[in-house]
């Protein structure tokens, strides 16, 4: 018998290049699955060996951060009452330019708040007295209003006085 078939000389060659190109594509795709699971395994080691970081703080780390914590309140507290002297000062200092030479304030109340002044005091004379309700009139850029509620003289000589004085705005309100 005659053997009709036709033998490719190249045959072997496609079929071993076959082969191994499928044998590399199951190792590369069993490579990526093996990686993913080495890669999850690590995230899990990771958290596991955090979450013991995080038990095992000593009590003078959590003591630490009491006291950092405790220094942060204290400065904010400090910083609110520092925003109410500056406010305080710049009370002050606007009234000490709206008294007149020869006037004593002997009380005073504020409201900080609110930018007001009950105030009590003393002058010379009446004079003095007018001098100073002038002073209190001709201040508009310092004072919203401004009132003498009381003159009284006194059997010593000279004239006691109450007022109530409302500061403009231009004066910083604490907050």
């Amino acid at each position: 018998m005659v053997d009709t078939t036709i033998r490719r000389p190249g045959l072997f060659f496609e079929n071993a290049v076959f082969y191994f190109s499928f044998i590399l594509l199951a190792l590369a795709a069993s490579a990526f699955f093996y990686v993913r699971h080495l890669a999850s395994a690590a995230s899990a080691e990771l958290s596991n060996l955090d979450a013991q970081m995080a038990e095992m703080k000593t009590g003078e780390q959590r003591k630490l951060e009491n006291d950092v914590n405790a220094a942060r309140r204290r400065l904010d507290d400090f910083s609110r009452i520092i925003s109410a002297r500056n406010s305080a000062r710049d009370l002050f200092a606007k009234l000490e330019n709206l008294i007149v030479p020869g006037v004593y304030l002997s009380k005073m109340s504020a409201d900080f708040t609110e930018m007001s002044a009950e105030l009590s005091g003393h002058g010379n004379n009446f004079s003095e007295m007018e001098r100073q309700a002038i002073k209190f009139r001709n201040s508009p850029e310092i004072l919203k209003s401004a009132s003498l509620e009381k003159i009284s003289t006194v059997e010593t000589g000279g004239v006691d006085f109450s007022a109530t004085a409302v500061f403009n705005s231009g004066i910083k309100k604490s907050e």
